[in-house]
């Protein structure tokens, strides 16, 4: 598969400064090596196996002696690390660096007493691990605290980029791209296996990725998570799992693990600010009622109809889940198309959002610009039904409720897969149905 995207990767990345020591983190599979493999030309490249530490000072001092006439030694790491910030000029990138806490902690330390003497580095280190990349190089009793001359996130593609790369593959229906999407995100690894495969359609990729005996991604989500978590994981688990099964309130998701509230905070809060999995939305407008939202589509996906349905899968019997999940496309598909609404606005709002009141009552979608001091009322429908007139007489009600500073001018968008009946284009409203979202995604990802 093609690079794409990561513009905005790539032009921070072209100008690190002199010296550099970039740490690179995000969760697997999201491309974080093959932006740094692109970003700079040649490097010497690392990979931290698990492994003890003199086997893997052996291999990296083999990588090392590739292509010189004389054959450099090295007897322990504070030789190769000095040998790497005084005698080679190039950029070294070092991936799953987080694994020398398990080979050789002390590396930490030796790395620091290093870079805090040299002169000269062309560092870059990467890793898959959020929370513990994170305790290593943000934690203040680490040796690695402030060392890093940059520190950069590696998120999911955009939708824009993956409408580009299903193009690529060959996938040509705009419902079929927003559902895989819906499943899959924006995972590049999610897309490379679909062009393995030779995938084009979303039952395909639920049965030939998920679902069957040899899916590659059925215990990826389980896999990654007990690694990330540890000895607790199954805790960490059961949270997930009920926030994926629709308990998004603190209150409905501590009934439906019996963790006392007092306690699920501080799991809900590592699980939003350590391990970057969750996220807790509240109404545009402010208030407390906030909710809580797992980040990845597919982590989510994977929680509630593959994670629920472990012990059929593991007996063979898989098209139970796969036929709920086939008949759940609908919902499925729904979730992120309101996302996927707020992501094609543009930059021209400092605030997008949901909004929600206690009975119940909501708005899909709410932007807002206090600049030009307007605001951008939503309601997205992914129905068979065309949406019309009642809808938008529904969402200019709503809209009353929302507390906005007076004298913002309202413009109301309705979206909808289905299109649209009984309603005349008029001044304050914006009408998207498939094939505007289609031009949209297009033009967003021409100026990516």
């Amino acid at each position: 598969m093609r690079f794409h995207g990561r513009s905005r990767e790539m032009k921070a990345l072209s100008d690190p400064g002199s010296p550099f020591f970039i740490v690179l983190w995000g969760r697997r599979r999201i491309g974080k090596t093959f932006l740094a493999l692109k970003a700079f030309k040649d490097p010497l490249y690392f990979f931290v196996g698990r492994k003890s530490s003199s086997l893997l000072l052996e291999e990296f001092t083999e990588v090392v002696r590739k292509g010189y006439t004389y054959i450099p030694t090295f007897k322990n790491w504070e030789e190769f690390f000095r040998y790497l910030t005084s005698e080679y000029s190039g950029t070294v990138i070092i991936d799953e660096f987080q694994n020398f806490q398990f080979s050789d902690p002390s590396v930490f330390s030796t790395l620091q007493k290093v870079l805090d003497g040299s002169p000269s580095y062309r560092l870059v280190v990467v890793g898959s691990y959020v929370g513990m990349m994170k305790r290593i190089f943000m934690d203040s009793k680490e040796p690695l605290f402030g060392r890093a001359t940059g520190n950069m996130r590696v998120g999911p593609l955009p939708f824009p980029v993956i409408w580009s790369i299903l193009d690529d593959l060959g996938v040509q229906d705009i419902e079929e791209k927003i559902s895989i999407y819906s499943v899959f995100g924006g995972v590049p690894y999610h897309y490379v296996l679909m062009e393995n495969f030779r995938i084009t359609s979303f039952s395909d990729c639920l049965e030939r990725l998920v679902f069957s005996p040899l899916a590659p991604l059925r215990s990826e989500v389980k896999n990654v998570l007990i690694e990330e978590f540890g000895r607790n994981y199954s805790t960490y688990f059961s949270i997930l799992q009920s926030i994926a099964s629709g308990k998004t309130a603190i209150s409905e998701i501590s009934s439906a693990t019996n963790i006392l509230v007092q306690s699920l905070g501080k799991y809900l809060q590592e699980l939003i600010e350590v391990y970057d999995i969750l996220e807790r939305i509240v109404p545009v407008d402010g208030g407390r009622r906030g909710i809580y939202r797992i980040r990845d589509p597919f982590t989510r996906f994977w929680f509630r109809y593959v994670g629920s349905h472990l012990s059929d899968l593991e007996f063979g019997r898989n098209s139970y889940p796969l036929e709920m999940a086939m008949n759940d496309r609908p919902m499925i598909s729904s979730w992120e198309f309101e996302s996927i609404a707020m992501d094609l606005l543009g930059s021209g709002y400092n605030r997008v959002g949901k909004w929600w009141n206690r009975k119940g009552e909501e708005i899909d979608v709410v932007a807002i610009d206090d600049r030009g001091k307007s605001v951008l009322f939503g309601e997205v429908k992914w129905t068979s039904k065309k949406v019309g007139k009642k809808e938008l007489a529904t969402l200019r009600s709503r809209s009353d409720m929302v507390k906005i500073k007076r004298g913002y001018k309202r413009k109301y968008l309705l979206v909808s897969r289905s299109g649209f009946m009984d309603l005349m284009m008029e001044d304050d409203t914006v009408l998207w149905g498939l094939d505007d979202i289609d031009s949209k995604v297009r033009e967003l990802d021409e100026n990516d």
